[in-house]
């Protein structure tokens, strides 16, 4: 449920991380953004797991894990949480905001964790997930970059040119090279329970139903986060997407529905609902607006988790993805020219590779933002452009 706002939020963060941190050069898509490579069965223990304990406590500790919902049907949760549970993304990020004013930045370091299992000789993962967020002061901040940069110089060749992707030092060393042994000491000691703001859940149910939620910890304790732009009151703590049974055998048509909508969404949930009916029922200026606002989720400069719902950050690239596959005669740069994220409409300066390297995006049983689906890697669009604007940042 991590889906940066307007433009003068995206200034201040480039002067906060180049005036305020100092976060010097040197660091690309693949370190800001770190999607961990699935281990060998052999190297599976040598993951983090919500236990794993460093100075400031373990990563996730049981008595907050237990305010979460059943994450999927198919293991039981306490068996999950003790052993299967494995952080599978590093997200460094120097100033998280939310909202239409987002306020100060927000030092953090989020963890992508998903269920993994042992199957033959592979490990694959279950289509379930938790972020975690933990948030440092600047001068925490200033010590966690100088030892990232110190742990990228300890491992392997690598390229600050390439595109968001497995990454490529773990992937060339395996979890018991220098790389890994440098990270994770890392993590452990600035991350813990003593730091731990925010828990977000997407769960499962019947490989059909995806539910979201959140936590917040306040002075009093843990607190469940109101969904933005939920035309309901009082405000809503959850939402779920589906699938229609018969939905599951065509993935590249949506056929399902949204629980709950957003403010003034009814043609969003149309389409989803049955996107083979609406593209014979509709004259195309109202799908594109539909299009737009997809394109528009995908852009960091107009939206941010304060800004959008779980469920249409989470669609946002298949659904634009079915109108690039169905409009192909469409003039997608100039039609969507004023919403669309890229090297001129950002600012980013150009060396930033913005494609994605997922497999099989387009797919509409593919929720994730950044991780995995079975063996299979998916990064959502957002995400690399979230990554992008950090990256230019430090440059």
């Amino acid at each position: 449920m991590i889906c940066f706002s307007r433009v003068f939020f995206i200034l201040f963060l480039s002067a906060f991380m180049i005036g305020s941190v100092g976060f010097a050069s040197g660091l690309g898509m693949n370190e800001v953004s770190q999607l961990l490579p699935l281990p060998s069965p052999q190297e599976f223990n040598q993951l983090l797991s919500p236990i794993s304990s460093g100075t400031k406590g373990e990563l996730m500790p049981y008595s907050v894990f237990r305010f979460l919902p059943l994450l999927s049907d198919r293991a039981d949760q306490e068996q999950l949480y003790r052993y299967n549970l494995k952080i599978i993304g590093v997200r460094f990020d120097p100033c998280f905001g939310e909202g239409v004013t987002p306020g100060r930045c927000r030092p953090q370091i989020r963890f992508v964790w998903q269920p993994l299992v042992v199957v033959g000789d592979h490990v694959t993962s279950l289509d379930t997930a938790i972020h975690t967020f933990h948030e440092f002061n600047d001068a925490e901040w200033t010590m966690i970059v100088s030892e990232l940069k110190s742990a990228l110089k300890n491992g392997i060749s690598y390229s600050l040119g390439s595109a968001l992707d497995v990454q490529p030092n773990l992937r060339a060393e395996g979890y018991r090279g220098n790389y890994w042994k440098t990270l994770s000491t890392l993590l452990l000691r600035y991350c813990g329970e003593q730091n731990l703001i925010r828990v977000t859940a997407m769960t499962v149910r019947m490989d059909r139903v995806w539910h979201f939620m959140g936590l917040d910890r306040t002075a009093t304790g843990w607190s469940m986060i109101k969904i933005p732009t939920l035309d309901l009151e009082p405000k809503l703590t959850s939402q779920s997407f589906f699938l229609q049974p018969e939905g599951l055998q065509n993935l590249e048509e949506f056929n399902g529905g949204i629980s709950y909508l957003p403010k003034n969404e009814r043609p969003f949930m149309r389409l989803t609902s049955d996107s083979a009916r609406y593209r014979e029922l509709e004259q195309e200026p109202a799908i594109k607006s539909i299009i737009r606002r997809a394109i528009q989720l995908e852009n960091p400069r107009i939206h941010n988790p304060g800004t959008a719902d779980c469920v249409s950050c989470h669609l946002a690239q298949t659904v634009r993805l079915w109108g690039e596959k169905n409009y192909p005669n469409w003039d997608w740069a100039r039609e969507f020219s004023s919403d669309r994220f890229g090297i001129q409409s950002s600012g980013v300066a150009g060396g930033i590779d913005l494609s994605n390297r997922s497999v099989n995006p387009f797919q509409t049983d593919r929720m994730r933002a950044f991780g995995y689906f079975g063996k299979d890697p998916i990064i959502s669009q957002r995400v690399i452009h979230e990554t992008a604007l950090v990256v230019d940042a430090l440059k």
